[in-house]
């Protein structure tokens, strides 16, 4: 018998035979549960995860007395050290839980900054939808399927890019990205870089800080309802990029990735190219990544249809410059 079982048995010990058999198939269920979301067990389960778990189980129509029992449960394996979720933490998961209306929209909120996380959370738990929020290097891929949206605040520095939660995004793959709807907000600009950006990271809906601060009070209305204003839907990444004069296979990001290895300055200064803190060697890769990886084109060779000089196959630095500060928002 392992650890975990071992510990309802004896938890339920005094209880009687039907209530401890419940329990087992409660825990039965939430092993298999854990296993159908490729969670390595019960021991490994995160506030999160436990949050996840009960919704679902609403959603399944299970009584309040199971879900009240689960709750139970759980709160037995915190005492045994059986699972890693803090009391405080389980705490908090049962309160956003109770707080949300049975067929309530669920949303989690992505930000890097506890204020944003903290008033957009209230703000939903309040009425009624189900919430939670975490940090962008924190996304967990095992309940990644389960929101129907995902509010991320896309505002953060992290190094050079101030949009540094994109990358989070990027790396959870097209599967979360074609599952869920992701809404972006923003402070500044939305150049049309910026925007392609945005698209490739499966963004479909760019909303203005200044106009959701306006509308708060419609936010749970409008995510409930499917209803997120025309103007803020964003095109295709394809469409854009044709619009761009960019190849229609490419990710900006991969280019990014590659700009954040050099000196800040190479892109933020002005300096001609002879004075940057970088090399022919390194300039050529950037050159070489931004065609082969990022979809930025070759110069027009009619500019050398009278010329000995031979084009160049890969896009020209002034060129790669451009689009890496476009798509940081650079662009004075």
């Amino acid at each position: 018998m392992d650890t975990v079982t071992l510990a309802v048995e004896l938890d339920t010990d005094s209880l009687s035979t039907s209530s401890k058999r419940a329990y087992l198939a409660d825990l039965a269920d939430i092993r298999s549960w854990c296993a159908s979301r490729q969670i390595p067990g019960i021991p490994a389960l995160t506030a999160l995860d436990a949050f996840v778990y009960l919704v679902e189980q609403r959603r399944l129509g299970r009584a309040h007395a199971t879900l009240r029992r689960r709750r139970t449960l759980l709160r037995k394996l915190i005492a045994h050290g059986s699972v890693a979720i803090s009391a405080g933490e389980l705490g908090m998961v049962e309160d956003r839980f109770q707080k949300m209306g049975d067929d309530a929209t669920t949303v989690l909120v992505v930000s890097d900054d506890a204020i944003i996380r903290a008033g957009l959370r209230a703000v939903l738990t309040d009425s009624r939808a189900g919430c939670w929020t975490e940090e962008s290097e924190r996304l967990s891929r095992p309940t990644a399927d389960f929101w129907d949206y995902v509010l991320i605040w896309i505002n953060y520095r992290h190094g050079l890019d101030p949009y540094g939660p994109l990358r989070h995004i990027n790396s959870m793959g097209s599967t979360f990205t074609a599952q869920t709807p992701i809404v972006a907000v923003y402070t500044g600009r939305l150049t049309p870089m910026l925007q392609l950006r945005l698209a490739e990271a499966g963004v479909r809906y760019a909303v203005p800080h200044a106009w959701l601060s306006d509308h708060l009070h419609l936010l749970a209305e409008m995510l409930d309802t499917a209803s997120v204003p025309i103007q803020f839907h964003l095109d295709t990444a394809l469409a854009m990029r044709q619009r761009l004069g960019l190849s229609l296979s490419g990710t900006i990001d991969a280019l990014l990735s590659a700009a954040a290895e050099v000196p800040a300055v190479v892109w933020t200064g002005h300096l001609p190219q002879t004075h940057l803190p970088i090399s022919r060697t390194e300039v050529t890769r950037l050159r070489r990544i931004a065609g082969e990886l990022a979809g930025v084109p070759g110069p027009d060779f009619s500019k050398y249809a009278t010329s000995a000089k031979r084009a160049p196959e890969t896009p020209e630095w002034p060129r790669v410059r451009e689009v890496v500060r476009q798509a940081l928002n650079l662009t004075d």
